[in-house]
Protein backbone atom coordinates (compact mmCIF):
# COMPACT_ATOMS: atom_id res chain seq x y z
CA UNK A 1 0.00 0.00 0.00
CA UNK A 2 0.54 3.67 -0.20
CA UNK A 3 -0.93 4.87 2.75
CA UNK A 4 1.02 6.06 5.62
CA UNK A 5 0.18 6.38 9.21
CA UNK A 6 1.89 9.22 11.14
CA UNK A 7 1.88 9.71 14.65
CA UNK A 8 3.66 12.80 16.61
CA UNK A 9 5.81 11.64 19.72
CA UNK A 10 7.62 13.81 21.91
CA UNK A 11 10.60 11.60 22.32
CA UNK A 12 11.92 8.28 20.48
CA UNK A 13 10.80 5.28 22.71
CA UNK A 14 10.00 2.18 22.60
CA UNK A 15 6.62 2.96 23.86
CA UNK A 16 5.99 5.25 21.75
CA UNK A 17 7.07 3.14 18.47
CA UNK A 18 4.79 0.57 20.15
CA UNK A 19 1.94 3.40 20.22
CA UNK A 20 2.76 4.03 16.57
CA UNK A 21 2.34 0.40 15.74
CA UNK A 22 -0.92 -0.16 17.13
CA UNK A 23 -2.13 2.67 15.03
CA UNK A 24 -0.97 0.69 12.19
CA UNK A 25 -2.68 -2.51 13.00
CA UNK A 26 -5.95 -0.34 13.60
CA UNK A 27 -5.35 1.10 10.36
CA UNK A 28 -4.30 -2.02 8.39
CA UNK A 29 -4.89 -4.55 10.33
CA UNK A 30 -2.62 -7.43 11.92
CA UNK A 31 -1.55 -9.14 8.39
CA UNK A 32 1.48 -6.62 8.17
CA UNK A 33 5.12 -6.45 8.14
CA UNK A 34 6.92 -3.63 10.07
CA UNK A 35 10.86 -2.68 8.31
CA UNK A 36 12.47 -0.58 10.67
CA UNK A 37 16.07 0.85 11.24
CA UNK A 38 18.29 -0.08 13.69
CA UNK A 39 16.98 2.73 16.43
CA UNK A 40 16.60 1.23 19.60
CA UNK A 41 12.65 3.01 19.82
CA UNK A 42 12.31 -0.06 17.69
CA UNK A 43 13.68 -3.03 20.20
CA UNK A 44 12.26 -3.67 23.54
CA UNK A 45 8.39 -2.96 23.82
CA UNK A 46 8.21 -3.15 19.86
CA UNK A 47 10.30 -6.33 19.80
CA UNK A 48 8.18 -7.93 22.47
CA UNK A 49 5.00 -6.46 21.29
CA UNK A 50 4.99 -7.51 17.70
CA UNK A 51 6.11 -10.90 18.81
CA UNK A 52 3.37 -11.31 20.91
CA UNK A 53 0.99 -10.29 17.42
CA UNK A 54 2.61 -12.61 15.53
CA UNK A 55 3.57 -9.46 13.19
CA UNK A 56 7.44 -9.87 11.01
CA UNK A 57 9.83 -6.89 11.86
CA UNK A 58 12.68 -6.59 9.25
CA UNK A 59 15.83 -4.61 9.83
CA UNK A 60 17.22 -2.20 7.67
CA UNK A 61 20.91 -1.83 6.89
CA UNK A 62 22.52 0.83 8.89
CA UNK A 63 23.04 3.97 6.95
CA UNK A 64 21.38 2.91 3.72
CA UNK A 65 18.54 5.52 2.82
CA UNK A 66 18.60 3.77 -0.52
CA UNK A 67 17.52 0.44 1.07
CA UNK A 68 14.07 2.44 1.77
CA UNK A 69 13.45 5.01 -0.77
CA UNK A 70 9.91 5.56 -0.62
CA UNK A 71 10.09 6.26 2.75
CA UNK A 72 12.47 8.95 2.70
CA UNK A 73 10.88 10.64 -0.03
CA UNK A 74 7.92 10.57 1.95
CA UNK A 75 10.07 12.22 5.18
CA UNK A 76 10.68 14.79 2.56
CA UNK A 77 7.35 15.87 1.74
CA UNK A 78 6.64 15.18 5.18
CA UNK A 79 9.42 17.85 6.47
CA UNK A 80 8.47 20.05 3.34
CA UNK A 81 4.75 20.31 4.35
CA UNK A 82 5.51 20.72 7.97
CA UNK A 83 8.03 23.66 6.99
CA UNK A 84 4.98 25.06 5.45
CA UNK A 85 2.70 25.12 8.32
CA UNK A 86 0.53 22.59 6.75
CA UNK A 87 -0.20 20.74 10.55
CA UNK A 88 -1.02 23.83 12.15
CA UNK A 89 2.31 24.09 13.54
CA UNK A 90 5.33 25.89 13.16
CA UNK A 91 8.53 23.98 11.88
CA UNK A 92 10.59 25.08 15.34
CA UNK A 93 7.49 23.81 17.23
CA UNK A 94 7.32 20.86 14.88
CA UNK A 95 10.80 20.12 15.17
CA UNK A 96 11.07 21.26 18.67
CA UNK A 97 8.25 18.35 19.57
CA UNK A 98 10.18 16.20 18.33
CA UNK A 99 7.59 14.93 15.86
CA UNK A 100 9.63 15.02 12.62
CA UNK A 101 12.60 13.50 14.86
CA UNK A 102 10.65 10.46 15.73
CA UNK A 103 8.70 9.88 13.05
CA UNK A 104 11.29 9.67 10.42
CA UNK A 105 12.90 6.65 13.00
CA UNK A 106 9.17 5.12 12.91
CA UNK A 107 8.78 5.00 9.55
CA UNK A 108 12.45 3.75 8.89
Amino acid sequence: TREAVVHIATSPSSKNATTAIKKIIARFGSDIKIINDNGSENMKDVEDFLAQMNITQYWTRPYTPKDKAFNERFHRALYRDASKGMFGLSLQAFERGGAFRDYRRLAG
